[in-house]
This record gives C-alpha cells, sequence and structure tokens, in this order.
C-alpha cells in the first residue's frame, strides 16, 4: 500500500479520509505537529492505521499517536474502539508484552543528596533486579501462588509484603483485572513466568533515576506530589514471558480461523476474533490475568528499589517519602463506556503502546485522583527527559482518554546498531552527567537517543491537541537497561 493522503486538519492532527479506500469503516486520526509530521512520509505504520480502520465493529476513528510506529498488527502509538456487540478484540491490538508499562515513584529525597550515591545504587540496582532477555529472578513461586497472582494481582503483592494498600490506590485498577481467566494461562505461559517475576527484561525495558526539572504546572504537581529538584524513579517493564506466550497461544489459535474469526485482507498480523465469541472471552480474561501478573512484576521492582534505597541513603521508605505516584498499562483492551458518534455505548478500547489518559470524573469520588485525573507517564529516551501529564476531559470524545506511552521510535533497532556505538553513546551520557548499566553493549546501540523521536516535540503535539496537559519534567541521572 502506498500513496496514503494524510490531510492536516489543524496544527496537531492529520486524517487519512475513510474515502480513500472503499474498505475503511472510519478514517484514520494521527496526532501529529508539523515536526512529528515530517517523520511519517512513506512510514509503514500508516498501512496499519488504514488496515485496523477496516475492522468490523470499530468506531470513530483508527488512531496513532505522536509516538507512532510500526508494530505487529496495530501500530505502536495505535488506539481503537470497537463496539462490544459486534466488534472485535484483537491480540495483534495489544501486543505480545501484554501491559507492558511504566510505574513512577516520588521520593522527598533532593537530587543533590542522590547524586553522590548514584554509582553505588546503580551496581546495587543492577545486581537485584534482573535484567536481560532470558534473566530468571531469583524469586520463585509455586502454582498455587500464580493462580493467586493472575486472579487478584496487586492484592497478591500487599499479602506477601511487596506492597502497601497505597501501593494499590496509585495503580490503575488498584492493580487488579477483574474479568480473569487463569485457567486459559497455558502450562507454557505459567513456566515461563514463574521464573521471571521481579524482572526487568530486554529492549526498551529500563529503570531510570531522575529529577524533577520543571515544573509545568503547579496546582497538579502538588496534587500528584511532585515537587522541583526531588528525585524519581520510572521503571518501564511488562508481563515478561507469561504475557508474551499468552499471546503467542491466542495468535496461533485465531490463525488456525473459524467462525469465530476475522481475517484481515490487508494484514495476517490483525486477525482478530468477534469479542463476544467464546474465544474472545477466553483470550480477554487470559490477557486481563497477565495485566494482574505484569503489575505484581513491577510492584516486586519498586519493593527492590525502596530496599536499595534504604540500604545506600540509610533511610527506610516513610523517611524518604517514597511512594508510588502512579503505575499504568501500555498494551491493553479494556471494556469502558465512551460516547461516540452513536451515542454512549460500550466499547473493547484498544492500546498498543498507547495508554489512558483519564480525567477526574472517570476515577471516581473515593480516589485521591477525583479531581485532576490520574497521573500520566511518557518516558523518552534514555538521554533526555520524560513528562508527568494529566488527562483532560475533552480527549474523552477525542481519543477515548487516551495519550501516547514514549517518544516513539525514528530508527529500527537494526539500524541503531549500524549508526551508533555503545561506548560512543556511554562516553556522550556520562558527559552529560547520566550513569549507566546495561545488560549487553548492543541494547545501549539499539536504545541510542537518536533512535528516538523528540520527546519534547511529542509533548508540544499532546499538549497542543488537548490529550494531556504537562505537569512536569524530569531529566535522567542514572539508568539501568535490560
Amino acid at each position: 500500500m502506498s500513496g496514503i493522503p494524510l490531510e492536516r486538519v489543524d496544527e496537531n492532527t492529520l486524517v487519512i479520509p475513510k474515502e480513500w479506500n472503499v474498505g475503511m469503516n472510519v478514517p484514520g486520526v494521527i496526532y501529529a505537529n508539523r515536526e512529528i509530521g515530517k517523520s511519517l512520509k512513506d512510514d509503514r505504520s500508516l498501512e496499519q492505521v488504514v488496515n485496523v480502520a477496516m475492522l468490523p465493529g470499530i468506531v470513530q476513528a483508527s488512531m496513532g499517536m505522536p509516538d507512532i510506529h510500526w508494530g505487529y498488527g496495530f501500530p505502536i502509538g495505535g488506539v481503537a474502539g470497537f463496539a462490544v456487540k459486534d466488534g472485535i478484540i484483537s491480540p495483534g491490538g495489544v501486543g505480545y508484552d501484554i501491559n507492558c508499562g511504566v510505574t513512577l515513584v516520588g521520593t522527598d529525597l533532593e537530587l543533590s543528596e542522590v547524586k553522590p550515591h548514584i554509582d553505588e545504587i546503580l551496581e546495587k540496582l543492577f545486581l537485584r533486579i534482573p535484567s536481560g532477555m532470558s534473566k530468571k529472578a531469583s524469586l520463585k513461586i509455586n502454582s498455587g501462588q500464580m493462580d493467586e497472582i493472575l486472579s487478584g494481582g496487586l492484592k497478591w503483592a500487599v499479602e506477601n509484603g511487596y506492597a502497601v494498600e497505597k501501593d494499590m490506590e496509585h495503580t490503575e485498577e488498584k492493580g487488579m483485572m477483574k474479568q480473569v481467566n487463569p485457567e486459559n494461562v497455558s502450562v507454557e505461559a505459567r513456566k515461563r513466568g514463574a521464573v521471571q517475576l521481579g524482572t526487568l527484561g530486554s529492549g526498551n525495558h529500563f529503570l531510570e533515576i531522575q529529577g524533577v526539572e520543571k515544573i509545568l504546572d503547579g496546582e497538579r504537581a502538588d496534587s500528584f506530589n511532585i515537587r522541583r529538584g526531588k528525585a524519581t524513579i520510572i521503571i518501564h517493564t511488562g508481563s515478561r514471558g507469561l504475557g508474551h506466550q499468552v499471546a503467542t497461544d491466542f495468535v496461533r489459535e485465531i490463525q488456525k480461523g473459524g467462525e469465530e474469526v476475522v481475517t484481515s485482507a490487508g494484514d495476517r498480523q490483525l486477525s482478530s476474533v468477534y469479542f463476544q465469541s467464546d474465544m474472545g472471552q477466553r483470550y480477554y480474561g487470559a490477557m486481563n490475568a497477565a495485566a494482574n501478573f505484569g503489575f505484581v512484576n513491577r510492584q516486586i521492582i519498586v519493593s527492590r528499589i525502596r530496599s536499595v534505597f534504604g540500604e545506600v541513603m540509610h533511610m527506610d521508605p516513610d523517611e524518604m517519602g517514597m511512594n508510588i505516584v502512579y503505575s499504568l498499562a501500555h498494551n491493553i483492551a479494556r471494556v469502558e463506556r465512551h460516547i461516540t458518534d452513536g451515542g454512549s455505548m460500550d466499547l473493547v478500547v484498544h492500546r498498543k503502546g498507547a495508554t489512558r489518559a483519564f480525567p477526574g470524573s472517570r476515577m471516581g469520588a473515593g480516589s485521591p485522583f477525583h479531581r485532576y485525573g490520574h497521573p500520566v507517564i511518557i518516558p523518552g529516551d534514555m538521554g533526555t527527559a520524560s513528562y508527568v501529564l494529566a488527562g483532560t476531559e475533552e480527549n474523552l470524545e477525542k481519543s477515548f482518554g487516551s495519550t501516547c506511552h514514549g517518544a516513539g521510535r525514528l530508527l529500527s533497532r537494526k539500524k541503531s546498531v549500524e549508526s551508533f556505538s555503545s561506548a560512543e553513546v556511554i562516553r556522550k551520557m556520562n558527559l552529560s552527567g547520566i550513569s549507566i548499566r546495561s545488560a549487553s553493549p548492543g541494547v545501549v546501540s539499539e536504545e541510542a537517543p537518536g533512535s528516538y523521536k523528540n520527546i519534547d516535540e511529542v509533548v508540544a503535539t499532546v499538549a497542543g491537541s488537548g490529550l494531556s496537559i504537562p505537569v512536569a519534567r524530569l531529566i535522567p541521572i542514572g539508568v539501568v537497561k535490560g
């Protein structure tokens, strides 16, 4: 597919008209300012936006966030809502790393207090939080514990000393997806997950120690307990081999075909299944169980961060004010009620490399975020900034309360390895005051800052299009890469 038209409707929005292809049920909408838009010329992710627009039951638009780039099935940075009644659910619209997401931990520590200890902290974190593709955890769980994790998510972490109740309040869905079917998580998936709980993984998974460089919205920052000059930590990882195997199992089953299956003429990776079908419900329940595993995986990493900081700083977590600001999912499909052209309806909202950005009206009166909505965390690359933002009311109708999940790749991993020397990347980061520990030299080249879009431009688009409100800018001083 080539020659896909992109019509600019405002400074931050591009549209692929529905009329361009007879198979499209809805238009394509990509949020990109003029600078981001330059990177989309001849980008294959536009083909994926079009293919998603052809799927049954899709409403409103096939959307791309400012970090959009080529992925499996959906583009990474892709968002789409499908009617529960007659729409689909697609493993390619969720991704292989189910509940890949981020957790932001805030502290009362001044960055100046942490900097003298950064190398010791990084070394201890690197040793205690296994990173790399096949790394196994020191924590081993039995089949009964696995069932409890898949069913109850962070409830298990609280009961076993890895979390406190407040951590649940500051996690999406309190870290406990309810519509779960652990029995549909295969033996192989359980086997892979049993030895990977509390591990970082590989690729773009990371742990960063950062400092709050700038407050952009004081009132919201205060409500999130984010203050200028304080140290923060971001963890980016997901459900590891367990989630990957859940996706693999259902992709294989769906691609065998059957009455429940919808085969995409444009892309076999978009083979989907009707949500209300038996297979659709089995996948949804298994996906939610894998999401619970992902929440627990990040939480165990948080517990080890608290332990390491306590040892190095000779303080306990309460003294350090080491609390979760928010933990949220990137790769997930959720049943949510939204207002669309057809009125209020239940949708299966797919967010692939995208995240919720719900305003306060969606958080509930008992939530600590009922006024401003929950924090949105958008990491940049390991050499630049990350942002904390908040959702907007208007975005519920724009993109079902969604926003992007990061800066978004400009170069493929192969191209990055060819373009950047790991030694040179590390040298430049050190000169910028950023220490790094990595599982391999190759991953440093793959994740070099030049491999990603400019995070400031991405966030400018997010803000300009009304998807989220910037609250704070964070800069890294220490990085652990998977």
